[in-house]
């Protein structure tokens, strides 16, 4: 709007014939919504669950883990990470966390909810399939003070 003009008149005489989003207060000095921004639904790893263990080698495509996870919700993103692929942080933090599955292939499961990946998280782990949740990977210094038997 700088490189345009430098005539704030222009600017409030524009938003106000032009603008449906934006509204101009009486002086001209101030700018606000009209509505409230939408509502924004946590981060990635609140929505997003791993799997190790799928049960059908036929379920180890996209299409055949989304399958197998939109009985929990609307799944939004798959993706299957292979030994030895990129990674995001937030998957390295887990795999620090749950060192003895690094060999397994895991498939990233994101939901439009994260109630979706909730409930993913607590039906969907059996003695097969393993679901865990990325958005519950403890605090190092938490973790380590809870999990000690030797602290009460």
């Amino acid at each position: 709007v700088k490189q345009l003009t430098q005539d704030t008149r222009q600017v409030v005489f524009a938003l106000r014939k032009c603008s449906t989003t934006l509204e101009v207060n009486d002086l001209g000095t101030e700018v606000r919504r009209k509505e409230k921004l939408p509502t924004y639904d946590e981060t990635i790893t609140s929505r997003t669950v791993v799997a190790i263990n799928i049960p059908s080698p036929d379920n180890v495509t996209a299409r055949g883990v989304k399958s197998v996870f939109s009985t929990s919700g609307k799944v939004a993103w798959v993706q299957i990470l292979k030994q030895g692929g990129n990674i995001s942080d937030s998957i390295r933090k887990f795999l620090t966390m749950h060192s003895n599955i690094e060999n397994e292939v895991l498939t990233l499961v994101e939901y439009e909810l994260s109630e979706s990946a909730e409930k993913a998280f607590k039906e969907m782990n059996n003695s097969e399939m393993k679901v865990f949740s990325l958005s519950h990977i403890p605090h190092t210094k938490y973790y380590e003070i809870f999990t000690r038997p030797d602290r009460e």
